[in-house]
């Protein structure tokens, strides 16, 4: 049970990853004009109206860092030798479980980054795709802390 539990949490957090290409920010101009950006937001790029903006590297390590804990993850699920070891499976669990948390709040601080790093603007909200990405990311962290907590009482 603990395995498929920690696998879930692993497709879960990786499913989260991928919601990297959704809407990150969506910024509303003073004009009334409003623009969703994606990926751009993290790796930097242009609006529509040809400017070019920072992109905010935080939201980005928030990704990797999802990312992390996912295959740390899906390595302890699916790795035999963790099986017999649940002590071991536990701490790679726990590293895993704060990777996710880490990155999740990273996510979250996508608005507040990418409107320090881009000057005046009437409004910037979190889009979609982090907000997605951060609720999948905190239900996986809470699997795998149920992972560990299974490791700890020594059940299946």
């Amino acid at each position: 049970m603990k395995r498929y539990l920690k696998l879930v949490s692993a497709l879960l957090a990786l499913i989260g990853v991928f919601l990297m290409f959704a809407t990150q920010v969506t910024v509303k101009w003073f004009s009334g004009h409003q623009e969703a950006i994606g990926i751009k937001a993290l790796v930097g790029g242009s609006y529509k109206i040809g400017t070019q903006f920072n992109g905010v590297s935080s939201g980005l390590a928030g990704y990797i860092l999802l990312g992390v804990g996912a295959l740390l993850f899906l390595i302890v699920a699916l790795v035999p030798y963790f099986k017999e070891h649940d002590m071991l499976s536990m701490v790679v669990t726990g590293l895993g479980v704060v990777c996710v948390i880490i990155g999740v709040i990273m996510l979250f601080l996508v608005r507040k980054s990418f409107s320090d790093a881009n000057g005046p603007f009437e409004a910037v909200y979190v889009g979609w795709g982090a907000i997605a990405a951060g609720s999948l990311g905190s239900i996986a962290a809470l699997g795998g802390i149920l992972g560990m907590i299974m490791d700890l009482s020594g059940s299946n």
